[in-house]
C-alpha cells in the first residue's frame, strides 16, 4: 500500500477554528513537513505509535461526529487514555478534513516542506498495511500513566463508607456460596480495590464463577469470584515488550499475581469452554494472547492488528480486529497449535464486537451503527443502519450511536450504545433503552449479565455498574480485596 497519489495543488492551512490541546508553543512556529493524523471516538487507532514513525512535525486531528464529541471534556479524556503525547486539535466543524478530502477515518495526511499535500491514506486496514511493508507498528515508551494519578501513592485502602448491610455467611467447609450446616459470621475490616481506571471489557465463566474485568488505563486484567472478590491480578504497571510467550510468575504463585505478564492495552477477553485459559485482546500490542491460569503463564499468543473484542462459540473464537474485519480462530490454539484463522465475509464498515449464536454471527457494526447477523456469508440488519441518533421502536427505524458491545440472553440481545451513553435492548425485533434514573453512563463498552444482572463497563466513568432488571438504579460494584 502507497500514499494515494495527490492530483492537483492542495496546501494545508490549519483554519483559526481549530482548538490545539497537547501544544507547547505557537503552532505557526511549526515548520513543515507536517503528518497529519486524522482520528474520531468511533474511528479511534493507536495515534501515538504511528506518530513515532515519523520523524517530522506530527499532529494529532480529532474529527467529531456528533454534538457530544466536540467537547474538550471528551478529547481530553481519549488523550489520557491512549496516552497521546503529539499536539491533538480539534477540528471543530471537520473544516480541516474537508480541505483535504478526507473521506474516511482514520486517515493520514503527508506533506512537504512547503506544507503541500504529497500523498495520503485512508482507513485503519490500508494505514496497517502501510506500516506492515517497513516493519511492523511496535509500541515503545509512548504508554504512561495518566499524569492525574500518581500509581506510586495508589494502595489498598480502607473503604470509607459503612459495611454493606449483607454480611457473608461461611460454613465450616469454607464455601462461601452455602447456608447450610453451622456457621459463624465472621467480622471484620473490608477493603476495596480503588484503582479502576478505563475498565472496557468483563468475562464470565458460570461453571468456575471466574469473572475477569479487562482494566485497560492500567494495562492489567483484574480477575474475581463471583462475590465480586478480587483473586489477584494479571499485568499491571508496566510497558509490555512483545515476549511473553512462555512466561509467568512461577516465582510468586503464592501469591497468586501474574506480574510477569504484561499487556499493552489490554480490551476485549474471553475464557475457553472449560475455564481454564483466558484469551486477551492486546490491542496496541496487536496480539491476542492465551493465559493459561492454571499454569500461570502465556503458552501461545496470536499476532492479530488491533484485536478489539473476542467471544467463544460453537468450535472457535470470534475475534473483531479494529482494521473492519472479523475473524474466527479455531480452539486448536488452546493445544498450543498453530490456530486456524478464518475472515469471516459481511457486509461491515467499523465492526466493535462480535459474538457466535447458533451458527450465525452477531455483529455490532459501530461504523454503519446497527446490529448485524452474518450467516453463511449473508450479512443481514437486525436493528439501525439508520445514520447516527437515538431512537427506540422498530428495530427497522432505530438508530444507535456507536454500539460497542452484545449479550445475548435467551431471546434478548443486550447493546452496549457508547456513544449514546446508553444500554440499549433488542427484544421482538423491537428497540428499547434501559432506564437508570441514579446514575449516568458514560461511554460504556460493555454488558454482561451475571447472576441475573445486568453488569456494565462504565468505561468514561472509570466503573463497574450493575442493574437488577426489576429496578431501575444502578449501583456501583465494589470490588473486595480478600
Amino acid at each position: 500500500m502507497i500514499f494515494e497519489k495527490i492530483i492537483g495543488y492542495q496546501k494545508v492551512d490549519f483554519p483559526a477554528s481549530l482548538i490545539w490541546l497537547n501544544l507547547n508553543e505557537n503552532i505557526y512556529k511549526k515548520k513543515p513537513p507536517f503528518v497529519l493524523i486524522f482520528f474520531s471516538r468511533r474511528y479511534v487507532t493507536d495515534v501515538q505509535t504511528i506518530a513515532d514513525k515519523f520523524q517530522c512535525e506530527r499532529f494529532a486531528i480529532f474529527s467529531p461526529e456528533s454534538e457530544g464529541e466536540r467537547s474538550e471534556r471528551t478529547v481530553v479524556r481519549i488523550i489520557k487514555r491512549f496516552c497521546i503525547k503529539i499536539p491533538v486539535a480539534i477540528d471543530i466543524d471537520r473544516t480541516l478534513a474537508s480541505s483535504l478530502l478526507i473521506s474516511k477515518l482514520p486517515a493520514l495526511v503527508m506533506t512537504d516542506e512547503n506544507s503541500n499535500v504529497i500523498g495520503k491514506i485512508q482507513g485503519a486496514e490500508e494505514i496497517f498495511n502501510y506500516f506492515i511493508r517497513f516493519g511492523r507498528a511496535k509500541t515503545e515508551g509512548c504508554h504512561t500513566e495518566s499524569p492525574e494519578i500518581d500509581w506510586e501513592k495508589e494502595k489498598w485502602e480502607e473503604n470509607e463508607e459503612e459495611q454493606d448491610e449483607e454480611k457473608k455467611e461461611k460454613n465450616t467447609t469454607g464455601d462461601p456460596g452455602s447456608v447450610s450446616g453451622d456457621f459463624e459470621l465472621l467480622q471484620y475490616e473490608k477493603k476495596f480495590y480503588k484503582g479502576l481506571y478505563f475498565p472496557t471489557k468483563i468475562a464470565y465463566h458460570k461453571e468456575s464463577r471466574l469473572i475477569a474485568i479487562s482494566n485497560s488505563g492500567r494495562k492489567e486484567v483484574l480477575m474475581l469470584n463471583s462475590f465480586y472478590e478480587l483473586l489477584y491480578i494479571i499485568g499491571g504497571k508496566g510497558e509490555s515488550d512483545g515476549k511473553d510467550k512462555g512466561k509467568g510468575n512461577r516465582e510468586n504463585q503464592t501469591d497468586g499475581v501474574f506480574k510477569d505478564i504484561k499487556f499493552e492495552h489490554p480490551e476485549g477477553l474471553c475464557f475457553s469452554e472449560d475455564g481454564r485459559f483466558l484469551l486477551v485482546c492486546d490491542y496496541l500490542g496487536h496480539r491476542i494472547k492465551v493465559i493459561d491460569l492454571e499454569r500461570k503463564d502465556v503458552p501461545v499468543e496470536i499476532d492479530l492488528p488491533f484485536p478489539k473484542s473476542i467471544s467463544y462459540g460453537g468450535d472457535s473464537f470470534v475475534v473483531v480486529s479494529h482494521v473492519g474485519k472479523v475473524f474466527k480462530i479455531s480452539k486448536d490454539v488452546l493445544q498450543g497449535e498453530r490456530p486456524e484463522i478464518q475472515e469471516v465475509r459481511g457486509e461491515l464498515d467499523f465492526p466493535y464486537y462480535a459474538l457466535y449464536r447458533d451458527g450465525k454471527i452477531i455483529v455490532a457494526d459501530s461504523g454503519t451503527d446497527s446490529i448485524k447477523e452474518i450467516s453463511e456469508g449473508r450479512t443481514k440488519v437486525l436493528a439501525g443502519g439508520n445514520g447516527s441518533g437515538h431512537k427506540d421502536g422498530p428495530a427497522g427505524k432505530s438508530l444507535f450511536q456507536s454500539p460497542s458491545a452484545l449479550e445475548v440472553y435467551k431471546d434478548v440481545i443486550f447493546i452496549a450504545d457508547m456513544l449514546n451513553n446508553a444500554i440499549r435492548v433488542l427484544f421482538q425485533n423491537t428497540v428499547s433503552t434501559i432506564t437508570i434514573t441514579n446514575k449516568r453512563l458514560f461511554e460504556p463498552e460493555d454488558v454482561k449479565i451475571i447472576k441475573g444482572s445486568i453488569v456494565i463497563c462504565d468505561t468514561g466513568n472509570h466503573r463497574i455498574l450493575y442493574v437488577d432488571p426489576m429496578s431501575p438504579r444502578a449501583e456501583e460494584l465494589k470490588i473486595e480485596i480478600v
